[in-house]
C-alpha cells in the first residue's frame, strides 16, 4: 500500500514538474514576444519620441518633406522607430482633424457618391448583397478601400458593421492560395487592422493578425519575394503591402506574430526598400520612366510603401524623384487624355489618371503650376470611378 502510494506520489511529482517546465517556457516565450498580462502587449512600452525633429510627418503640411533615415544600416528594434498610436498607415491618429476638414472636397464628395450609390452600397443594403458585391469587386477596383475610408471617417455604424462583418467573415479566412490576390489581402487587412483598431475586441485582433501572417508567409515563399527585381517585377508591390501589415501589426505580439519575427520581417524589408529607392531615383529624377506610361502608374507608385512607412516610422521615405515623372506624363500625354502605348503594356488603362500619383506629390509639396495643371483637366476625364484613385487624391489633395 506504502509502495503503491509513493508510485502515485512520484508520478504526480512528474507531472507537476512537467506542469511547471510548460508554464516556464510559456512564460519566457511571451515575455520575449512583448506580450504582457494581455493577449497584446502595450503600446505605451514604446521608445519612439514623438518630440523628435527629425519625424517629418504631417499631413496638412505642404512643406517638401527630406528624406530622411534613422541609419543606412540594419535595425534590430523597431519599438525605437515606429510611431506607437493607431491609425498610422497613410496618416496617423493627428492627421484625422485635417482629414475632417477635407470631408467638403470634391475628391470627398465623389468618394460618398460613389459608395453609396444604388451600383454599389446604399444605404439599407442587406450584409449578404454587400459581401458579394465586394468580394466580385475586390481584385480589379479600389472599392474595398474607399468603402473603409468612408466608415472610418464618417463613423457611420451600418457601414463600419458592413466593413468588420465582411472583413472578418470573408477576408480574415485562412488560405493557403498562391495567387494574385494574396497582395491586396495583405493591404486590405493591414489597413483594416490599423483603421479599425479601437472598434476590434481582442480575439479579432488576433484573428486578423493570423490571417495577415498567413498572408504574408503566402507570399514571402514565393520567387519573386526571394529574388526581387530592383527595376520591374511584383516584388516591389509586394513588399510593400507585407511592410503595411507588418507596421499595422507591430506592438501586438503574440504566439504567431511575435517581436523577433517583426523586427526581422521589417528590418529584411526596409533594406529592400532602400535598393529600390535607388534604382527609382536613379531612374525617375529627371523625369523619364523606363517602363513607358501605364507600367510607370504601378512601378512609381509611392504610396503603399514609402508614403505608409513615412506615416507609420519617423524615417522619411519620400523623396523628389516621385514628383518629378509628372514631366514623363505630361509630355506623353496625346490631345485624347491617353498615352501612348509602350513595352508589353496591351490597353491604354484609365487615360490621365496613370499620371496623377507623380502629380498629386508635385503639385502638394513643389507647389508645381504644370501638375495642377494637369491634375485640373485630369478631372475633366473622369469616366469610371474604379479607374481612379480617389482615396489618394482625397490624402494627397
Amino acid at each position: 500500500m506504502i509502495g503503491r502510494f509513493f508510485g502515485i506520489q512520484a508520478k504526480r511529482d512528474k507531472v507537476l514538474k512537467i506542469l511547471i517546465s510548460i508554464s516556464l517556457i510559456t512564460a519566457f516565450v511571451l515575455s520575449g514576444c512583448g506580450s504582457s498580462s494581455n493577449e497584446e502587449s502595450s503600446s505605451n512600452n514604446y521608445k519612439h519620441d514623438k518630440s523628435n525633429k527629425d519625424d517629418q510627418w504631417d499631413l496638412s503640411k505642404k512643406t517638401k518633406p527630406s528624406f530622411y533615415l534613422t541609419t543606412t544600416k540594419n535595425v534590430k528594434d523597431f519599438s525605437s522607430i515606429i510611431y506607437p498610436s493607431h491609425p498610422r498607415l497613410y496618416f496617423r491618429d493627428s492627421d484625422v482633424d485635417y482629414l475632417k476638414s477635407r470631408m467638403n472636397s470634391r475628391e470627398w464628395k465623389i468618394i460618398e457618391q460613389s459608395i453609396t450609390s444604388e451600383q454599389l452600397f446604399y444605404s439599407g443594403i442587406t450584409l449578404y448583397k454587400a459581401k458579394e458585391r465586394l468580394n466580385n469587386l475586390f481584385e480589379d477596383t479600389d472599392y474595398a478601400r474607399l468603402l473603409m475610408i468612408y466608415a472610418y471617417m464618417t463613423q457611420k455604424k451600418e457601414y463600419k458593421d458592413l466593413v468588420i462583418h465582411w472583413v472578418l467573415e470573408d477576408l480574415a479566412k485562412i488560405s493557403n492560395e498562391m495567387d494574385d490576390l494574396v497582395r491586396p489581402k495583405i493591404a486590405r487587412l493591414a489597413e483594416f487592422y490599423d483603421w479599425f483598431y479601437d472598434d476590434l475586441s481582442a480575439k479579432e485582433k488576433s484573428d486578423v493578425r493570423r490571417a495577415l501572417k498567413n498572408n504574408i508567409d503566402i507570399f514571402m515563399s514565393l520567387d519573386q519575394a526571394k529574388d526581387p527585381n530592383f527595376i520591374q517585377s511584383h516584388s516591389r508591390w509586394g513588399h510593400g503591402v507585407v511592410a503595411q501589415g507588418l507596421l499595422a501589426m507591430y506592438g501586438d505580439f503574440d504566439l504567431w506574430f511575435t517581436k523577433s519575427y517583426a523586427d526581422y520581417m521589417l528590418d529584411d524589408v526596409r533594406q529592400l526598400f532602400i535598393k529600390y529607392q535607388n534604382a527609382e531615383r536613379h531612374i525617375g529624377k529627371d523625369g523619364g520612366w523606363h517602363l513607358g506610361w501605364m507600367y510607370a502608374y504601378y512601378y512609381a507608385d509611392y504610396s503603399f510603401n514609402y508614403l505608409v512607412w513615412s506615416s507609420a516610422t519617423k524615417e522619411t521615405m519620400l523623396d523628389d524623384w516621385m514628383g518629378s515623372v509628372t514631366y514623363w506624363y505630361i509630355y506623353g500625354l496625346r490631345s485624347d487624355n491617353t498615352f501612348p502605348i509602350m513595352g508589353d503594356a496591351t490597353v491604354n488603362d484609365g487615360g490621365m489618371n496613370l499620371g496623377e500619383y507623380a502629380a498629386l506629390y508635385q503639385a502638394k509639396y513643389k507647389d508645381d503650376s504644370y501638375a495642377k495643371l494637369f491634375l485640373n483637366n485630369l478631372k475633366k476625364t473622369d469616366y469610371y470611378y474604379e479607374n481612379h484613385n480617389y482615396f489618394m487624391r482625397f490624402i494627397m489633395g
